[in-house]
């Protein structure tokens, strides 16, 4: 234990080294607060809701939502390049209220580039927790979305988008990928990661192909409606996990006939034709937060390596707004596991004092 500790050590301080010197050389080292940052828009600070300041947003912007409760709907419409970042999922809530079959509290369209991150989103009613129309290379993760009748939908022309890292709770559909009879289906999407408990089906796509849905927890069924698209990364990388597999794990191996179980289920689980979960995960399914990718970009492999210590080491600095910043290299704050806008020795201590371990 003492020589993991002492290891430890000198992996976070050559790390520091390394990125310390990359700052000297590249760019000044940004360490400001959020506050002090020209191209972050604070709300309540700078204006009152979540709308205003999107209104009021360039390019390039961040918008960082200090906690409390919001009671909004917000549009995004023929926008790009906008991160809007609650402080904490926890304690950052927005909420539209009832609906009835009226918009939901965030929607984006004909817009390119939104990140949406850092939320609690609840409505009641028919409404769509996030809602996204006609958009590309959009990234909705670390949220919480509960009660709404969908939770996240793409629907027509969605392209590139990512779904990752979301808990997803009580929607009668989680997850809902839609096209009007197969014209401008959503392709080459990636729902990655997101625990889903539904009082309906998990996932829907409908008329949409070319999607990949791997890594996520999916409390009950899904559902398709032609077309083919991807749910498992191959092995040893698996696919999702599902609470009705009725499958088990006796053997391992690409063809699972190998001697000894793998934590991946022996036969694969047929959703419909062309969706085939070839190596569905059995339970546990966990990740850890230190797990932040594997071979395949953002897809954890059940192991703390040089990877993950790159993703980190390279965003090493930067803070929400500076173009640097990926929240999902934002592994903790001065409170343990809770996200704070920046990426600092706290990430790279984490991820240090795991490096090496497997699960």
């Amino acid at each position: 234990m003492l020589n993991r500790i002492c290891h430890g050590i000198i992996f976070i301080l050559v790390l520091l080294s390394v990125s310390l010197l990359m700052s000297i050389f590249t760019f000044t080292l940004n360490i400001q607060l959020v506050e002090a940052d020209p191209g972050v828009i604070i709300v309540p600070d700078h204006y009152p809701t979540i709308q205003s300041a999107v209104d009021h947003a360039y390019s390039g912007d961040a918008i960082y939502v200090r906690a409390g409760t919001y009671f909004e709907r917000v549009y995004i419409d023929s926008r790009s390049n906008l991160q809007i970042e609650g402080e904490n999922p926890v304690n950052t809530t927005v909420d539209s209220g009832w609906t009835g079959s009226a918009p939901g509290p965030f929607n984006i369209e004909d817009s390119y580039n939104i990140t949406i991150t850092g939320f609690t989103i609840t409505t009641v009613g028919y409404g769509v927790g996030i809602d996204v129309h006609q958009s590309q290379y959009c990234t909705l993760t670390g949220n919480r979305v509960l009660e709404s009748d969908v939770n996240i939908a793409l629907q027509n022309d969605c392209h590139n988008n990512t779904i990752s890292n979301n808990i997803l709770v009580d929607g009668s559909e989680g997850i809902y990928l839609f096209s009007s009879w197969g014209t401008n289906p959503c392709t080459d999407n990636v729902i990655l990661n997101n625990n889903i408990t539904s009082r309906g089906v998990c996932v829907f796509v409908e008329c949409c192909d070319d999607n990949r849905i791997v890594g996520n927890r999916l409390s009950s069924a899904v559902a398709t409606a032609g077309y083919a698209n991807v749910w498992d990364y191959g092995y040893p990388s698996g696919g999702n996990y599902w609470s009705e597999y009725p499958g088990v794990d006796l053997y391992s191996g690409p063809f699972q006939n190998e001697t000894g179980s793998d934590g991946i289920g022996d036969t694969p689980l047929f959703i419909s034709t062309g969706n085939i979960d070839n190596y569905p995960l059995m339970p546990p399914y966990i990740t850890r937060p230190w797990d932040l990718t594997g071979p395949v970009d953002w897809m954890p492999d059940r192991k703390c390596d040089i990877r993950d210590v790159a993703i980190v080491s390279v965003r090493f600095g930067s803070a929400v707004g500076d173009g640097v910043y990926d929240v999902r290299a934002d592994i903790t704050g001065p409170t343990y596991l809770v996200k704070d806008g920046k990426i600092d020795i706290r990430d790279i201590a984490l991820v240090a004092l795991h490096f090496g371990e497997t699960y």
